[in-house]
């Protein structure tokens, strides 16, 4: 080996004259200096990265995500309804292969205080949940699942209704609304 040839570790510092020892001092202050500008590189370079794909996600629209958008159904006060609970839950299987199970446990909402629409739905109940029990087993998983797919059904839930009912239902809810493997 040569003279010159040393392994760093077994050099005692207070050997060393002391412009060695500076020296030594001054090449770990750079490797830092180069490891701490490296690492601002890179972290600029990432948030840079994030806000041009977000802009390119956005199409250059400035979007408030603080408040979310909130549907014309949220913004129209719904009247006060009296409420027709008794059809307890209706269970089936959709029109699927294979089947899917649903059971939903709906609620139908009528003019506050009219004793007549409830005498009827009362007397109508078996009928009523044989039309539900019918929308439900002719359609497939994918045409009821989704929030948007759930308005829809409750539209046309109303609308079925209301060809048997005389007096008419105003709307129909869902306490319990589900569709799974079976």
């Amino acid at each position: 080996m040569a003279e010159n040839d040393y392994i760093e570790e077994d050099i005692d510092e207070s050997a060393l004259p002391q412009s060695t020892q500076r020296g030594r001092r001054a090449g770990i202050l750079i490797s830092l200096l180069k490891w701490g500008a490296i690492l601002i590189a890179a972290t600029a370079f990432i948030i840079g990265v994030v806000v041009v794909t977000l802009y390119v996600l956005d199409v250059g629209q400035i979007v408030d995500r603080s408040n979310p958008v909130i549907s014309e159904i949220d913004e129209s006060i719904p009247d006060i309804l009296d409420w027709y609970e008794l059809l307890d839950e209706i269970r089936g299987s959709t029109n699927d292969v294979p089947r899917k199970t649903y059971i939903v446990e709906p609620f139908i909402g009528y003019e506050q205080g009219s004793e007549i629409v409830l005498q009827e739905l009362i007397s109508r109940a078996p009928q009523i949940k044989e039309r539900i029990r019918l929308y439900f087993t002719s359609r497939s998983a994918t045409e009821l699942e989704g929030e948007s797919n759930q308005l829809r059904i409750k539209n046309e839930l109303r609308e079925h209704i209301n060809r048997i009912m005389r007096n008419k239902i105003r709307e129909v809810a869902f306490n319990q609304y589900q569709i799974f493997d079976f």
